[in-house]
C-alpha cells in the first residue's frame, strides 16, 4: 500500500514537471525576443520596455505615440552600417479601413534612461512635446532614416515609435522588436510585409514587428552590411 502511494506521487510529480516545463521555456522565449541577438548578423540588439504617452501638433491634432529605446552593439571585428529607412505612412491590416499609421525615430531624448513620458511632470511631457513637434516639422527625412557606421564594441542607441490617431479608431499601434533577419529568424503568426530571404551576405535585411490589436506585422525598415578595414 504504501508502495503504490510513493507511485503515485513519483508519477504526479513528473507529469508536474512536464507541464510546467513548456510555460518555463514559454516564458524564456518571450523574455529573449525583447533582446533578440544575432550572432551571425554580429550585432547585439536589445530592445527595451514599451512607452508611450499623447502628442498634440500644431495643427491641434492629437495622436498616441508608443516608442521603445534599444541599443545596438557591434560586437564583430569590423566596421558595419547600420542603415534604417522607413516609409512616411503604413496602412492597418485590417480590410476597408482608411486609416494610416506612421513609424518614426525619435529624438534622442526619448532613449535616455530615466525620460517616462507617462510621468506626472506635466513640464516635461510639455518641454518633450514642443522639442517632438519641432523635430517632426523641421527634421525632414530625419524621422524616418538613419545612416551610421559602428565601429567594433561601439555601442549606438535610438528610439523607434509609432504615431497613430487618439483616440484609436480601430486600434494602438506597438513597436515591438527590431531584428537582423537571419535563418533562425521567424514570427509564425505575424503577417510578413517583406521577404523572409537575404538579400545577400554583404547586405542583410533589417524588420520590425509592429503588433496592432491581436495581430502582428512585420515591416522592412532598412539593412546592415559590413565595411572592409
Amino acid at each position: 500500500m504504501i508502495l503504490r502511494t510513493i507511485v503515485r506521487l513519483l508519477i504526479a510529480l513528473i507529469a508536474c514537471s512536464c507541464m510546467q516545463q513548456p510555460s518555463e521555456n514559454r516564458l524564456q522565449h518571450e523574455k529573449d525576443s525583447n533582446q533578440h541577438f544575432s550572432s551571425q548578423s554580429g550585432l547585439r540588439i536589445d530592445n527595451r520596455v514599451n512607452r508611450g504617452t499623447g502628442y498634440t501638433d500644431s495643427q491641434g491634432t492629437d495622436y498616441s505615440l508608443r516608442y521603445i529605446p534599444i541599443t545596438i552593439t557591434n560586437e564583430d571585428s569590423i566596421p558595419i552600417r547600420l542603415q534604417i529607412d522607413f516609409s512616411k505612412e503604413y496602412d492597418y491590416p485590417i480590410e476597408n479601413s482608411d486609416e494610416k499609421f506612421k513609424v518614426l525615430l525619435l529624438p534622442k531624448v526619448y532613449s535616455l534612461d530615466g525620460v517616462k513620458l507617462t510621468t506626472d511632470n506635466e513640464l516635461l511631457k510639455d518641454s518633450l512635446q514642443i522639442e517632438f513637434r519641432n523635430y517632426l516639422e523641421n527634421g525632414f527625412d530625419t524621422a524616418y532614416q538613419l545612416n551610421e557606421i559602428l565601429d567594433p564594441n561601439d555601442k549606438f542607441i535610438l528610439t523607434i515609435g509609432t504615431q497613430y490617431p487618439r483616440p484609436a479608431k480601430i486600434s494602438g499601434v506597438l513597436p515591438r522588436t527590431l531584428f537582423v533577419l537571419s535563418d533562425t529568424t521567424t514570427f509564425p503568426m505575424c503577417e510578413w510585409l517583406m521577404e523572409k530571404n537575404r538579400s545577400s551576405n554583404q547586405q542583410i535585411p533589417l524588420g520590425l514587428q509592429i503588433i496592432i490589436g491581436d495581430s502582428c506585422m512585420i515591416i522592412p525598415c532598412g539593412s546592415i552590411s559590413y565595411l572592409k578595414n
